[in-house]
């Protein structure tokens, strides 16, 4: 969001530009400002808006704080340089953008697979740093060498019709509220896949290129045609609640954005104004752009607990790409109402429906199926296929209400959306986005009986029990707190600090859990924060650190890196002993960390389990001092020269191919 808020606020001022006398002050101004504001890296400085009561400003101001000005001055580039060249040359200067674009889609792909595995952080800066040098001497050329990029006269002036530059906003909002929930709606419903956000917005980009490069206006019948069976398809199965098979539901959401966002980028170009009015039109581009992200980003997470915007601004893409036009209403609609009648009787049927709930729900899928293929058929009858879609999202999302599969409750915040739910077989579980993050058996509730990845077999059960043998009183640190199941080791000699990033996940593990209220610990306190830095505040020395502050199946690389276990093993008593909790689809984490463990003299230990009754699958490292593995433990073999940084870390040479 802060991306796009700066882009428009670019491109408002390269408009604004373009009608004031002193140009070549306010820009030259403008770029000494940058010159003087390059980014810097600033550990403490970031440190203190990571320290933010609300992650999100935090954040918004750490990226204010590092690149807002340089990011600012390369915003205005697209449409002041577009103008001067359409001033200079008189052709189209249309098909910069999508060089433009091209440019971002290459720079977008360069930074993991080229540059993050070649340079740290500061080696990045600098060259960074002197690449923008050279190109703020280039603007300068570019735009100080004439007095002015010269202003349109009055009668030069080309103002756009409101209802024209409403297209403009509508086209681009669509792709961009698509593309974020899409990505949202891959990554909490679908597949936890490491930079699989990376895809979508590659594939938003790659539109932007085709449609302004093609510089042609009209879409292929069949492109239209697809985007529509996609967008009946991905609201079916939103509907439903379907999430496998997994390939098949990632490949049509990716398809939908490709292709409507492809239809929504080609409007814009047969709407694209003459280069006279090309200021306006970017702004409304970047408007419309950041009209999506604000209301995904900061609107959609208020009003809705599910990735409900992205169902809605699919139909909203139907809506606003039916390319005939309404002359009468009634006959317009007239053939969606079979369709929506058929689909309100679909209400009362669920209540003539046998008992047997597999029945029932088999039967209510055939019927939503005939429907779907019903309301497909209405795709050429303008405004009449829209309204079938938006009956049947309406219905279909009462039919199949998650509460009819267990759900206990749920949260939407920043680190994602959070749900509780009780399974058949009497367990309940805490789940972010695709991964299960504690469980506890309902039969057993109060009693707190560690289960799931911490269950009694488990390799941390035995960590815990080497680390009770040291002196009384003990203190243990527990960074990623879960739904509280490895506090059920506590006794009454021991102090356990509990770190929780995200408030949500403590207050879901204290209402729906008993861990945290029916334990032995003479001392539980939870600190909520980023866990290395509230940690490493403390004056406490600690018999284990519990690293386990994963984010879906994402990984928190600050958490891993050598600075950071440095700061662990400071804070531990001389005996004491660092836990990974590494267990990971996708990235394979236990060579990284004997690589830092070996760069700080430490002794490495990996140990597996397999699912059982009371047992996930589970995997974890710890780091000793002592070179005697525990029973049943593996040692592990590293290089210190290569052990992840806060400089550098290379999250893709984890992955495990």
């Amino acid at each position: 969001m802060f991306f796009q808020l700066t882009l428009f606020a670019g491109y408002l001022y390269a408009h604004l530009l373009s009608f004031t006398k002193n140009q070549r002050l306010i820009h030259g101004a403008l770029l000494g400002l940058a010159l003087v504001a390059l980014p810097q890296l600033d550990a403490d400085s970031l440190e203190r808006f990571a320290a933010n009561d609300s992650p999100a400003v935090g954040v918004l101001l750490a990226l204010v704080r590092t690149i807002g000005v340089p990011f600012f001055l390369l915003t205005t580039c697209a449409p002041l340089v577009q103008r001067v060249y359409a001033e200079r040359s008189r052709g189209s200067p249309y098909p910069l953008y999508a060089a433009s674009n091209l440019g971002s889609l290459t720079g977008l792909l360069a930074y993991p697979l080229i540059v993050e595995p070649m340079m740290g952080l500061s080696e990045q800066v600098v060259w960074w740093n002197r690449a923008f040098v050279v190109l703020l001497l280039g603007l300068g050329v570019v735009f100080l060498q004439r007095t002015t990029v010269s202003r349109p006269t009055r009668d030069q002036r080309v103002s756009a019709p409101t209802r024209l530059k409403m297209q403009w906003l509508l086209m681009a909002a669509i792709p961009s509220s698509l593309l974020m929930g899409t990505t949202t709606y891959l990554t909490t419903d679908i597949a936890s896949i490491p930079l699989l956000w990376v895809v979508p917005l590659s594939l938003y980009l790659i539109t932007f290129i085709v449609a302004f490069g093609r510089q042609r206006g009209d879409v292929a019948p069949v492109t239209v045609r697809a985007s529509r069976f996609l967008a009946l398809a991905m609201l079916m199965a939103l509907v439903m609640g379907v999430n496998q098979p997994a390939a098949i539901l990632l490949a049509m959401s990716l398809a939908l954005l490709l292709l409507a966002s492809l239809v929504c980028h080609t409007r814009l170009v047969a709407l694209q104004p003459p280069p006279a009015a090309l200021t306006s039109f970017y702004l409304y581009i970047a408007a419309g752009g950041a009209l999506g992200g604000v209301f995904n980003a900061l609107i959609a997470p208020i009003l809705f607990t599910d990735v409900l915007e992205y169902p809605l601004v699919i139909l909203l893409f139907v809506a606003a790409t039916q390319s005939r036009a309404v002359e009468r209403w009634s006959e317009e609609l007239r053939p969606a109402v079979p369709v929506v009648v058929g689909i309100l009787l679909l209400i009362p049927l669920t209540g003539l429906l046998p008992g047997d709930p597999q029945l029932a729900d088999g039967v209510i899928r055939i019927a939503v199926g005939i429907v779907v293929v019903l309301a497909y058929r209405l795709q050429h009858r303008g405004f009449a296929f829209p309204l079938a879609l938006v009956a049947f999202f309406a219905v279909g999302s009462l039919l199949f209400n998650p509460t009819r599969h267990h759900l206990v409750d749920k949260h939407r915040g920043f680190y994602g959306v959070l749900r509780v739910h009780d399974t058949p077989e009497g367990r309940r579980t805490l789940i972010h986005g695709r991964i299960v993050h504690g469980r506890e058996d309902l039969a057993q509730r109060g009693k707190c009986q560690p289960d799931g990845y911490y269950c009694r077999r488990s390799p941390l059960a035995a960590v815990i029990a080497q680390a009770q043998t040291l002196a009384a009183p003990r203190s243990i640190a527990l960074i990623g707190v879960g739904a509280g199941n490895s506090i059920c080791y506590a006794t009454k000699a021991e102090k356990w600090d509990l770190y929780e990033l995200s408030p949500a996940v403590d207050a879901f593990a204290r209402k729906y859990f008993t861990y945290l209220e029916r334990n032995n610990a003479a001392q539980a306190q939870t600190i909520i924060g980023d866990g290395r830095l509230n940690l490493l505040r403390s004056s406490e020395r600690y018999a284990l650190i519990v690293v386990d502050g994963f984010s879906s199946d994402s990984i928190p690389i600050h958490l891993l890196t050598r600075e950071a276990v440095r700061g662990y093993v400071d804070h531990l008593v001389p005996d004491g002993l660092i836990a990974f909790h590494i267990s990971n689809q996708y990235f394979q984490l236990a060579e990284p960390i004997a690589n830092v463990a070996a760069s700080l003299g430490l002794h490495a230990y990996a140990k597996q389990v397999d699912l059982a009754d009371d047992c996930l699958p589970s995997r974890w490292v710890y780091l000793s001092r002592s070179s005697t593995p525990l029973e049943g433990w593996t040692q592990l073999t590293g290089e210190g020269d290569e052990a992840w940084s806060d400089e550098k870390a290379h999250l893709l040479s984890a992955l495990g191919w």
